[in-house]
């Protein structure tokens, strides 16, 4: 056992476990990454763990399941989508032009980071989707929702489908880009818009304008 250094108050011990700690998660998050552009989505725990130089139960401490740790590395690899979409959808571009934006976001995502995307996508939906979608990315969900429903109130409609509504499309963009990256039947360009159109088609269909 370390023996404590005596200059330390316990604020700064604490503090410097604290730091220790994230020093730790940040080691683990990096070799799944690793692992997981090396061995692919289907890459196990056992691998990742391998990969990271770090023992399996230590990976189940700090993150519990695949979910769990899908979930962290969402948060460390789109942690600024955040951000992005509040600019997006502040209300200054059309309903259209944000969603385009949005889409190509994930898509520019997945083209980078393939095999990243699908393993965030299937941590995302899998075993539950109900479950684990709000939580692999709930300020975007957030936002999104928030969205929905200014919109919705702005056109005279009930607010409460907001979140059905926003679960929906990040579900479809989530699954259909992972899709898309298989069979690459249209360029990036050609496809986003094929979304946009999805999307906007449905929104329409809820009373919200694209060009709102």
């Amino acid at each position: 056992m370390t023996p404590q250094d005596p200059k330390l108050n316990s604020a700064d011990r604490e503090e410097k476990k604290r730091l220790a700690e994230s020093e730790k998660r940040s080691e683990l998050l990096s070799g799944a990454i690793r692992a997981i552009r090396k061995h692919g989505p289907e890459a196990s725990m056992t691998e990742i763990a391998r990969e990271a130089g770090f023992s399996k139960p230590v990976f189940y401490d700090y993150f519990g399941d695949k979910s769990g740790l899908a979930a962290a590395l969402t948060d460390r690899l789109l942690g600024n989508l955040e951000m992005t979409f509040n600019v997006l959808l502040d209300g200054t571009h059309s309903a259209r032009d944000a969603v385009h934006s949005a889409i190509d976001i994930f898509v520019s995502f997945a083209l980078k980071e393939p095999q990243l995307y699908r393993f965030l996508v299937r941590g995302a939906t899998s075993p539950n989707v109900v479950a684990t979608l709000p939580s692999l990315m709930p300020p975007i969900a957030e936002v999104i929702v928030r969205y929905l429903e200014e919109q919705l109130s702005e056109a005279g409609r009930e607010t409460d489908s907001a979140e059905t509504m926003a679960v929906a499309i990040l579900g479809m963009v989530f699954s259909t880009t992972e899709w898309w990256l298989s069979v690459r039947h249209y360029v990036p360009e050609n496809y986003v818009e094929h979304l946009t159109d999805l999307v906007c088609g449905g929104l329409a269909g809820a009373g919200i304008s694209s060009a709102s």
